[in-house]
């Protein structure tokens, strides 16, 4: 980097001389004739000038620009032969950036020119008066001496430190090796995020600290790197993205940046993003994570290699003409014989053959990627040095952590905690608004809509903080979440509805409104004798049905009809009514094509139509946002963005992965590994902000909901429970819901305790569609929660509704606790069971 062997000092002084027009004496008190450091365009030399400051004379050396050059020229030759020889390999875009970067790299003037406006940078930086601590940078930098400048010689002041990397000299100096680096990654941070200009080159040949101050000093900025305001947003996105674990905002992010990708290659974002900012580690702890990560991969190429589908393309191996040789031919898999080890495929050349499994491969997968951006190249540059930094001075930095901070801050230009922290609306004791407040400033919330209804009048509606980690747009009343299953429960009110108007018989068999359901079966008879109230009470055995297709791809949900498809060829796990399981996704699919079989009607219409219209919240009770909803700007402007509490979901992940491991029967295994699979695919919550599965109809996973609009319809549905005339009625036409409520809610001893680790709190108890919240005396609470920590329900007890909506989603439920609890205390009421308790301070934190 900077100790190449020197020019000789007759040939650097006769440089200085030619740009800065005089003798050197004439402008130097003195000049060091041996070199503080020479790298490969110039080398660095001590001076004192005439009016006895220190200074530096970086010096470019001869000819070394024409050579640059036609290395760059001879490197872009290579890459296109790389290119021509394999798709995948293409060096383009990176010699794209070095040909732009090394003109400028040689141009000492320019340098100069971008230090000083990296520097004006920091300093309007520092002027703010809001910085939070995580957004602080305290390093120094040389100036430059503006009077002797030109493009081949540059003078600056000089530096009194040693190489940011020297242990000896930070062991003798008592310097923090990690606060060192924390600084460093915080300055290219705040230039990249915030400004948009940054040091493309930071290796610890550019990087100093200063003995007196102990700060480290940035050299260096011949290598600087634009990025326009689009490109900026775009980056500060993608950090914040990767650390909500926000998929669909991933997506967004590399799009914004330029990444192109090949639509018909599977592509993983997370991974990407977890490879690109992985957390730095000292040498040795990076040298073994870099080792088990390429045997992981190599293990992982291999068994796809190994695994053999009907369809795949593969490379097979026959023999050749010449005797003993062996010749490669591409085909495709038309049939497998697991029993005889052999696979027949279809040759390239027409020809078909049957072959051992060990002669045929899977072909090698293309890159999802079709193209780099040009300016992700300096940006992974930057991380990957700032990387090689960490494990040099034998330190750990973990980027996302550090980085976000500052990416956070660009997206919200200024205005973060002005909004992130407000909390606005009805409350008259002020203890659920000054819970939110604590919340929202500890991060564990990041928008929030509580709602509460007393016989008609609300008695607490606020909203908190923001919809989205990418703007500062706050969470308003009529702001749309997407509260997962809690849209089971607004999905059995509508069919309760509909057998209330005799529409549907609850005690019927499902095949009386979808004969398919049981003719399509391989075995009728198991299906015959399911009836509507098994899919409410989840005792249809059909939880698992259509999740291998769900497994391979998350978004095949949104095909209504191939669900319906696959619960009508699936055949029960259990008879119906004798076991009760969480159809976590098919009790939706179930219900919609019960009610389009009775009424013509998906589930969503008569949601809309018959339950939210009649309370005019039709525009914030929504069973999938319908075509085209997710992109109506009028909708999308009120749309909230989840994102993910990563530990929480992390430690449901694990769970849901040991689930899957539990059985030792091979075909139920199996089924329960496609069951998993599919939880596994969902449990990141963020892929319901992409707009398909916004918009699909999934009945019970993907409702949008305001908390005003819940708490609004559980009040009515209270209501006509426990009104004493027909004329009271809200939404239920005769007194059978009523009856229902009174009955099957009154008391809950015969409800099944179901654990399943999709539901909120492990386990729940369900009945009539609902999840019971039950009490030490009296009714059960009837609702439902969702994953991530929404919920609905009415409490029949005390005459009260309860909605609490929320964007940033935990897997542990303690948020809602705390909510609920909160609730409940300022009111002096006594809470159900399942959050009578408040979070404990190690559960907070």
């Amino acid at each position: 980097q900077d100790t190449l062997p020197p020019r000789p000092f007759e040939e650097i002084k006769a440089q200085i001389e030619t740009e800065l027009g005089a003798p050197l004496q004439d402008i130097f008190r003195e000049v060091d004739e041996t070199p503080l450091a020479c790298a490969s365009i110039g080398q660095v030399h001590r001076a004192t000038l005439k009016c006895g400051k220190l200074v530096v004379i970086k010096v470019r050396k001869k000819k070394v620009a024409s050579r640059m050059l036609q290395d760059v020229a001879n490197l872009e030759t290579i890459g296109n032969i790389g290119r021509a020889l394999d798709s995948d390999f293409d060096m383009r875009p990176l010699l794209r950036e070095w040909s732009a970067a090394i003109p400028n790299e040689l141009d000492f003037a320019k340098e100069s020119s971008n230090m000083q406006r990296v520097q004006a940078n920091f300093r309007n930086w520092r002027r703010r008066s809001n910085l939070e601590s995580d957004i602080k940078v305290d390093v120094a930098f040389a100036q430059v001496e503006e009077e002797f400048v030109s493009e081949k010689v540059l003078v600056m002041s000089y530096v009194d430190g040693f190489k940011v990397d020297d242990q000896e000299e930070l062991n003798r100096h008592d310097v923090d090796a990690e606060d060192t680096v924390l600084q460093i990654t915080r300055s290219l941070a705040l230039q990249i995020f915030n400004h948009g200009f940054f040091n493309g080159d930071p290796h610890p040949g550019n990087l100093m600290v200063d003995r007196g101050s102990k700060r480290p000093v940035l050299l260096d900025f011949g290598i600087v790197k634009e990025l326009d305001e689009e490109a900026r947003l775009s980056f500060a996105k993608l950090l914040v993205a990767a650390a909500e674990q926000d998929i669909n905002g991933l997506l967004e992010a590399l799009n914004g940046v330029g990444l192109k990708l090949r639509p018909e290659v599977p592509f993983d974002a997370q991974l990407l993003i977890k490879y690109f900012f992985r957390d730095a580690k000292p040498r040795e702890e990076a040298k073994q994570e870099h080792k088990e990560r390429r045997e992981e991969y190599r293990q992982k190429q291999e068994k796809e290699a190994r695994a053999l589908h009907v369809g795949d393309k593969v490379d097979v191996r026959l023999a050749a003409m010449i005797p003993g040789m062996k010749t490669s031919k591409q085909g495709e898999v038309l049939a497998l014989d697991e029993s005889g080890g052999t696979a027949t495929v279809l040759l390239s050349s027409g020809v078909t053959k049957t072959l051992p499994r060990d002669n045929v491969k899977v072909q090698k997968k293309r890159s999802p990627i079709d193209a780099w951006p040009d300016s992700f190249i300096f940006f992974d540059r930057v991380t990957g040095l700032l990387r090689g930094l960490a494990a040099n001075m034998n330190v750990s930095v973990s980027y996302i952590s550090v980085m976000t901070p500052f990416a956070r801050a660009a997206l919200m230009d200024g205005s973060e905690k002005a909004t992130a922290l407000a909390v606005s609306g009805l409350d008259s004791r002020g203890a659920v608004s000054a819970r939110l407040q604590e919340m929202l400033a500890s991060g564990d919330l990041l928008g929030a809509q509580v709602c509460v209804m007393q016989r008609g009048n609300a008695v607490v509606d606020v909203v908190a903080g923001l919809k989205s980690p990418y703007s500062p747009d706050a969470v308003e009343h009529d702001s749309l979440f997407n509260c997962f299953s809690v849209t089971k429960g607004v999905a059995a009110a509508a069919l309760h509805l509909l057998a209330d108007r005799g529409h549907i018989e609850l005690s019927a068999p499902v095949s009386r409104y979808w004969p398919e359901f049981a003719s399509q079966c391989e075995d009728p008879a198991s299906k015959d004798k399911v009836t509507v109230e098994h899919v409410l009470n989840h005792q249809a055995g059909l939880h698992r049905a259509g999740m291998e297709e769900l497994a391979k791809d998350p978004y095949s949900g949104c095909d209504s009809e191939a669900m319906f498809r696959a619960l009508e060829k699936a055949v029960p796990t259990s008879p119906p009514g004798s076991e009760t399981q969480y159809h976590a996704l098919t009790f939706g699919w179930l219900l919609d094509r019960i009610v389009r079989g009775a009424v013509n009607q998906t589930i969503a219409q008569v949601v809309r139509e018959e339950l939210a219209r009649p309370l005019g919240m039709q525009d914030e009770i929504k069973v999938g946002l319908g075509a085209g909803g997710a992109t109506d700007p009028a909708v999308k402007s009120r749309l909230a963005q989840l994102v993910v509490q990563r530990q929480a979901f992390d430690q449901t992940a694990r769970r849901v992965k040991e689930a899957s491991d539990d059985s030792s029967d091979s075909k139920k295994d199996a089924e329960s590994g496609a069951d998993e699979e599919a939880k596994t695919a969902f449990l990141n919550p963020t892929l319901f902000n992409s707009a398909r599965l916004r918009e699909a109809s999934i009945p019970a996973a993907n409702g949008h909901f305001s908390a005003r609009g819940l708490a609004r319809l559980y009040d009515a549905l209270l209501s006509d429970a426990q009104s004493e005339g027909a004329h009271d009625l809200k939404l239920f036409p005769t007194r059978r819901w009523s009856e229902t409520v009174r009955g099957q809610f009154g008391g809950i001893a015969g409800a099944a305790q179901v654990e399943d680790n999709l539901i909120q709190a492990g386990s729940a108890r369900f009945g009539q569609g609902f999840a019971l919240f039950p009490r030490k005396e009296g009714a059960a609470c009837f609702g439902h929660a969702g994953v991530g920590g929404s919920v609905a329900f009415a409490d029949p007890e005390h005459g009260i509704s309860v909605a609490i909506t929320l964007n940033r989603l935990g897997g542990d439920g303690r948020t809602t606790r705390a909510i609920v609890h909160e609730i409940y205390s300022s009111m002096g009421l006594e809470p159900p069971e399942s959050y009578r308790d408040a979070p404990t301070v190690e559960e907070q934190n």
